[in-house]
C-alpha cells in the first residue's frame, strides 16, 4: 500500500494493482476515492441534469466520491424522458 503521511492531498492509493476506495480512520471515512460519471444522451442535444447531493455538474458529467447514488435524467421535448439511480463504483460512461 502507498500512502502520503502529512500529506494534504491523497491523489489515488493503491494495494498491489487494485486501487482503494476508502480510507477510515476511527471508524470514519476520511477519504473516498473520486470518479467520474458521463452520459451520452441520445439524441446528443438532449438535456442532461446529474444531481448527487454535494456534487455539481459540469456538461454530461459529474465527479463523486466512491459509492454515490446519482440521479439522472435525460430530456428532450417530443420524446419520453429516461430516469434512473446510478451508483458509481468506478469511472463510468453510460449511452441513454
Amino acid at each position: 500500500m502507498i500512502a502520503f503521511h502529512g500529506s494534504s492531498q491523497i491523489l489515488e492509493i493503491y494495494y498491489g494493482n487494485t486501487p482503494v476506495n476508502q480510507i477510515i480512520y476511527h471508524n470514519s471515512p476520511v477519504w473516498l476515492r473520486s470518479l467520474t460519471l458521463t452520459i451520452i444522451p441520445t439524441p446528443s442535444d438532449a438535456t442532461v441534469t446529474l444531481t448527487a447531493t454535494g456534487c455539481t455538474q459540469s456538461g454530461n458529467s459529474i465527479v463523486v466520491p466512491y459509492g454515490t447514488i446519482v440521479t439522472c435524467k435525460v430530456q428532450k421535448s417530443g420524446y419520453v424522458t429516461q430516469n434512473t439511480q446510478i451508483t458509481v463504483t468506478d469511472n463510468q460512461t453510460i449511452p441513454i
